[in-house]
């Protein structure tokens, strides 16, 4: 990849004494000698025109080794042009450097080039550094060395800026030692104390973030090392487990981002609060505790705190600041942590618990924080050392926001976006990078592989990248360290773990079954997903749960429980959240709020006995506690699933026992009622009618119960199915509607239904196989399947309005196909498989013999005909 070039541009006036700008030389070696670590390290190249010209800046953008990102410009200039050559103004430059692409700096180190901010940018340029006097030579030298100096230590541009103008503002010089004497006066004094600006194109403030570190492709270059204290990790990869301070040195993936916070943290002139918020699932807390805070660490006296849900985060955060007295004042426990030359930097992760796990009673959580923060940084008093972080998902965000923005607090967004393409290559190979890694992890990666996951990954926008990578690379690594050979991650391997599904709800799946083989019971009754529903909250995040609180309400199933939860802990279900709670008691939590609405979704659509009876006890308590006589009861059936469904579920609630009593005893009477009927028309044929009337009676109402109950189950069977299912949703609301036609909820449900969706035909079933591709023939009558099964056979398919039927099976294929397609005449059938062979076959008169194979070299992806057919 082509290094980014600087292109440093010097013109003087040698031939005039007065004009002659003595420190332009010192300037220009030492700018060289401030790039010197950052050509060195590979950061850049760099183009030097002495005596600059039109002509020369234009043959050193065309000739330059890799692209422009950044044009500096000392020399002798006004509010109308730079002077060059000869001294006459050139037009025209602000549109060829506004031509130029990968162009992200313009630096105007000359006298009073402010004039030139509107046309550069016009242009196209996204940021202009210029003067708005005329500077003294030696000032605008000591700026420009500084400047380079910072960049190439990795700064971003405001941070390299702003490091030369806070140290002149700490020093108080006076304005009118910067500027010539000749442009001193009175008129002066009511201008900005600091002669040079930054100036960014509206639109284009993403730019103040950019570092040559980042562009090079080494982000971290210039940051501070990894303590040493942080060892190597056993397994490198940590699936749904957030990674921790002590796996830094394997955290891959977030460089560009770690540099950004770093900087933003680092500079003193920008806002006091910096707000962190993304999407659940795209690695906040990872990216700060083992990418940002161990590398703080040397600069920085750094406090982090995770909100516990049982005393909230203002709480939390006094006592961070000052554990052992609640009445200093937060100012003076914020300087009294700032010991020596570190500053504090305290970082507050999971601000979203506050609206998704409020603290019980307390409704001010959020503007008991923001009071605290507007305490701290209102900037009625001199400024704090340090800086303060809050983390949160960004559904939160304009609540936050506009929080701090009422109360007064400065702040800076940071938005952090998924992984992509570039950190999820560094997160695949990262092991392989550095010398300590290699010997320790051993691990090799096939040439290509990488860019192949990034490139699946990134195709569906929606998913959560950053877990689903790591639990690919964690079954990845799993498998690859059984053998006892050298770990290695190959292409095959991956395509093997795709096929097998790489998704979380996957994951999801595969750890039930893994739990139905440890235990069928729990798996069947329903038990499992109702106590990891349990962990869930109803804005689909993860709730932790006190153990005391989970042994008492499933109190009824400690035969199994304990051991049940340590499974939870294997399978990285759930994770342990130490003392979180009164007297140092554990609580568990999902591993990861992205398992939240994947586990309500199994729970909403399970047909499991626990499943059921809850369903059941919500629709049917809500009905008997609103009614004072003639309580509507559970029939026999609902009853019997109920009681089948109790060792799935949670402890019956007061309610829902009481409930389930009086239905007992109810259908217990019915029972006796029917005994005693049997029994009286057997004692005496004189009441045989009278009794018989009472007892068909009695059926009746009994089996329009049931009919009744029968209805509202499939209707709830109907409401569950929709979202998932709509074809077996209308299906079953179509049953309960005829079992009752007068139901006009039923009816309605139906209706909507039928009206806000498409539904599918069911003609043809593959039993345990997976469907690759299917083709259909032009006319429409025929469609050709491939799939996973093992015989490799396609079955070719007569359709037919309500049915199909399998004319025959194409033979040929060693592995699976997916590309499969019809001539324009239907007249033949060609696939493609991933054993590098196309096939092809002919429909007349047989379909049965293969006519002849192409062989290629490479899995095969697509088939086509041309349209002739030829």
């Amino acid at each position: 990849m082509p290094k980014p070039t600087i292109i440093l541009a010097f013109a003087d006036y040698r031939t005039d004494r007065q004009q002659h700008l003595r420190e332009l030389d010192e300037e220009q070696y030492g700018i060289l000698q401030a790039l010197r670590p950052a050509v060195k390290a590979g950061l850049c190249t760099l183009e030097t025109i002495p005596g600059a010209n039109a002509r020369k800046i234009a043959a050193a953008f065309q000739e330059a080794a890799g692209p422009v990102v950044a044009f500096h410009f000392a020399g002798h200039a006004d509010g109308y042009g730079l002077m060059i050559d000869d001294g006459a103004p050139r037009e025209g430059l602000a549109a060829f450097l506004g031509k130029q692409q990968d162009l992200r700096l313009v630096f105007l180190n000359a006298c009073a080039t402010q004039g030139h901010v509107g046309e550069l940018h016009r242009a196209g340029v996204p940021l202009v550094i210029a003067t708005s006097s005329a500077i003294l030579d030696r000032v605008a030298r000591d700026l420009a060395v500084s400047f380079y100096e910072q960049l190439s230590k990795g700064k971003s541009l405001q941070s390299a800026f702003s490091a030369y103008e806070s140290r002149h503002l700490l020093s108080q010089t006076p304005y009118d030692e910067l500027i010539r004497e000749d442009a001193r006066g009175l008129q002066l004094r009511a201008q900005e104390p600091f002669p040079w600006k930054m100036h960014v194109r509206a639109g284009a403030e993403a730019v103040l973030d950019w570092t040559l570190a980042v562009e090079a492709g080494n982000p971290l270059f210039g940051l501070p090392p990894l303590p040493q204290r942080y060892h190597l990790p056993a397994d490198p990869f940590r699936g749904l487990e957030r990674f921790q301070r002590e796996h830094a040195a394997v955290f891959f993936g977030r460089g560009k981002e770690i540099r950004m916070l770093y900087d933003k943290i680092s500079n003193a002139q920008l806002n006091p609060v910096i707000l962190l918020y993304g999407q659940s699932g795209v690695g906040k807390s990872s990216l700060l505790e083992a990418g940002l805070i161990p590398r703080l660490e040397d600069q920085f006296r750094v406090r982090s705190l995770r909100r516990d849900p049982e005393e909230g985060i203002s709480t939390g955060f006094r006592a961070l600041l000052d554990p052992q007295s609640e009445h200093a004042s937060l100012r003076d426990s914020w300087q009294a942590q700032s010991t020596g030359r570190k500053p504090l930097v305290v970082v507050l992760d999971q601000v979203e618990e506050i609206f998704t796990r409020p603290v019980s009673g307390d409704e001010r959580e959020l503007q008991s924080l923001v009071g605290q923060l507007r305490d701290l940084f209102d900037g009625s008093s001199p400024a704090l050392p340090g800086k303060l972080l809050l983390s949160y998902r960004k559904e939160y965000h304009p609540e936050i926001e506009a929080a701090l923005r009422e109360a007064g607090v400065p702040f800076t967004k940071v938005f952090l976006d998924k992984i992509r393409k570039p950190g999820i290559v560094e997160a695949v190979t990262g092991l392989t990078h550095k010398p300590r890694l290699v010997e320790q992890y051993q691990l090799s990666v096939e040439d290509g592989l990488a860019a192949i996951i990034a490139d699946d990954l990134e195709d569906d926008e929606a998913s959560a990248i950053a877990p689903v990578l790591q639990i690919l690379l964690q079954k990845m690594w799993q498998e690859a360290t059984q053998t006892g050979a050298p770990p290695a991650f190959t292409i095959q391997q991956y395509r093997h773990l795709k096929r097998r599904g790489i998704l979380l709800s996957h994951f999801l799946q595969e750890k039930l079954e893994e739990l139905g083989r440890w235990n069928r019971e729990v798996i069947d009754s329903g038990l499992v997903i109702d106590l990891l529903m349990f962990h869930t909250t109803a804005h689909s995040t993860s709730n932790q749960r006190r153990i005391s609180e989970i042994r008492e309400r499933y109190e009824h199933r400690l035969d199994v429980l304990e051991n049940l939860l340590q499974e939870f802990r294997a399978k990285y279900l759930l994770v342990d959240v130490p003392n979180q709670q009164e007297a140092g008691e554990d609580a568990l939590s999902l591993a990861h709020d992205i398992l939240a609405p994947l586990i309500r979704k199994e729970f909403e659509v399970s047909d499991k006995p626990g499943q059921m009876a809850a369903r059941i006890l919500a629709n049917r308590v809500r009905e008997w506690r609103g009614k004072d006589e003639e309580k509507p009861l559970l029939d026999e059936t609902s009853l019997e699933i109920v009681e089948k469904g109790r060792p799935g579920m949670r402890i019956w609630l007061v309610d829902e026992a009481e409930l389930v009593r009086e239905s007992q005893e109810h259908v217990a009477a019915l029972r006796r009622q029917r005994r005693n009927a049997r029994i009286g028309l057997g004692l005496a044929s004189v009441f045989v009618l009278v009794f018989a009337a009472l007892f068909f009676l009695q059926r009746k109402q009994t089996a329009e119960r049931a009919l009744a109950a029968r209805a509202d189950r499939l209707a709830v069977s109907g409401q569950t199915l929709r979202p998932v299912d709509p074809t077996q949703a209308l299906d079953s609301l179509y049953q309960g509607w005829q079992l009752q036609p007068d139901d006009g909820l039923k009816a309605h449900l139906l209706y909507q239904t039928f009206r806000e969706n498409l539904f599918y035909e069911l003609l043809h079933r593959e039993p345990s196989a997976f469907l690759n591709r299917v083709a259909f023939s032009a006319a429409g009558d025929l469609a050709v399947l491939a799939t996973d099964a093992p015989d490799r056979k396609l079955p070719l398919l007569e359709l037919a309005t309500d049915s199909s039927r399998v004319i025959t099976r194409l033979e040929g294929p060693d592995n699976p196909s997916f590309a499969l397609t019809f001539s324009p005449d239907d007249r033949f059938v060609l696939a493609g498989s991933t054993d590098t062979r196309g096939y092809l076959w002919e429909r007349q008169p047989s379909p049965t013999a293969l006519l002849r194979h192409l062989p290629d070299t490479a899995a095969i992806q697509a088939v086509a005909f041309a349209q002739t057919g030829s």
